[in-house]
């Protein structure tokens, strides 16, 4: 279920992404996945942040689970 913590989260991962923070990126988007698996805008910045940080286990296992979930779409790919 997407509610506004969802969105918080979400939101939170993305512009600390953005920002260089790649552990609070990670945390948040951890907690947006919590809230739902499989979304894409929430696979992403979580994957992104585990490279940053060279959690490449945990980033190969998310971009894994974008793909099956996302299927091939370019969002996936683009990393």
């Amino acid at each position: 279920m997407e509610g506004r913590y969802f969105k918080y989260y979400r939101d939170s991962a993305w512009q600390a992404l953005q920002a260089g923070d790649y552990v609070k990126a990670f945390d948040y988007a951890e907690k947006a996945l919590a809230r739902n698996h499989y979304n894409l805008e929430a696979l992403n910045p979580a994957a992104i942040a585990a490279t940053k940080l060279g959690y490449y286990e945990k980033a190969v296992a998310l971009y894994e689970q974008a793909l099956v979930t996302q299927g091939e779409t370019p969002e996936v790919y683009h990393n």
